[in-house]
């Protein structure tokens, strides 16, 4: 009997640990937009999945700042480019940028959506400073819709990418572009295309 109470005591120990485990999330009732309804929202209780979604978080909004950027760039170099101060090559790159942009708060999204810490059929409910009170909600992650856009984006994004190389190659021969320049555009096309290839396959394995 001796030899076997130490095994039998953390057999104890580790049932009533489980029992008094906090539960990683659980369900609520907030009124969202005042009108005196209550909806249903899903808690995140645990600090430690808080803070790992807040930091996905900033992560997104890094993402648009970077995607705004790049959105006002294209705007710029469009019309420099219909003003003919920029070449097709300078434009092609530009949108390339703009793709890749949308493309990296995709991914971003969908990071935060495979922790599997936001509710998918419901509003999360995030106390960022535990005091109880509901200082941030997240909507669910479509994460089809999200692969989907992926998908197109990085259709266009190698459409793009091959469109630079045709135009390279064009110019190469006019004697405006090197063989260089010919490679860089080569390498990146096909570096689209892979990752085209590989968004598909994300999304046909979800």
């Amino acid at each position: 009997m001796l030899a076997r109470f130490p095994v039998l005591s953390l057999a104890v120990v580790a049932c009533c640990l489980m029992s008094c485990a906090t539960p990683r999330t659980s369900q609520g009732l907030i009124d969202i937009d005042g009108d005196g309804l209550a909806e249903s929202v899903a808690v995140l209780n645990l600090m430690e999945d808080k803070q790992a979604v807040l930091i996905h978080l900033q992560k997104i909004e890094v993402c648009k700042k970077v995607h705004a950027l790049a959105d006002q760039s294209y705007a710029s170099v469009k019309q420099l480019h219909s003003a003919g101060r920029l070449g097709p090559l300078e434009l092609f790159e530009s949108e390339a940028q703009l793709a890749s942009a949308s493309i990296a708060l995709i991914d971003a999204k969908l990071a935060l959506a495979q922790t599997g810490l936001l509710s998918v059929s419901e509003k999360t409910f995030i106390d960022t400073d535990d005091d109880g009170l509901p200082d941030m909600l997240h909507a669910p992650i479509h994460v089809d819709e999200l692969l989907d856009e992926k998908v197109s984006l990085s259709r266009k994004l190698f459409e793009q990418r091959s469109h630079g190389y045709e135009r390279a190659k064009t110019l190469r021969e006019s004697g405006v572009a090197s063989d260089g320049d010919v490679r860089a555009a080569a390498q990146h096309m096909y570096e689209a295309e892979i990752d085209w290839l590989n968004a598909r396959l994300q999304r046909d394995s979800k």
